[in-house]
């Protein structure tokens, strides 16, 4: 996979490309949180507390973890983060902070509805997957 396929911008649930280039998705996420959001009920509320999560993301970069209302360490996991979107549906959605580059980012790596510790492991699991994916991808110099 190149480069330019492995990453994209944010794009779902946003009229246009969400405004920033700090902040990437894994090219399948778009598509995968879609999914979830649609036909649920539960996509006014999600969107609201999405772009909330993404603007904390944005400004306060690394230090967005202080707000653990909205963001959590994942314990025992290597650089990976959890957007919680706690409501109707326990949305998350895992991602890292890496450097591509030479420029810091936030890649969001995989997002499920979290409905038994299971899911959790699964969702970890994808997450821990793409990075290492990402990861080689850049530093492959491809």
């Amino acid at each position: 996979m190149s480069r330019r396929k492995a990453i994209t911008n944010v794009l779902y649930p946003f009229s246009s490309e969400y405004p920033t280039n700090y902040i990437r998705t894994y090219y399948t996420l778009n598509k995968e949180l879609k999914n979830i959001i649609e036909g649920s009920g539960y996509k006014k509320v999600f969107l609201k507390k999405y772009q909330k999560s993404l603007t904390f993301l944005e400004k306060l970069k690394i230090r967005c973890i202080a707000h653990s209302n909205l963001f959590e360490k994942l314990l025992e996991e290597d650089g990976l983060y959890s957007i919680r979107l706690f409501g109707e549906k326990n949305i998350r959605i895992l991602f890292s902070f890496v450097t591509i580059n030479g420029e810091a980012k936030v890649i969001l790596l995989n997002v499920f509805e979290e409905k038994s510790k299971s899911d959790y492991e699964i969702g970890k699991r994808i997450a821990r997957e793409r990075k290492k994916e990402i990861i080689d991808i850049f530093n492959d110099g491809e």
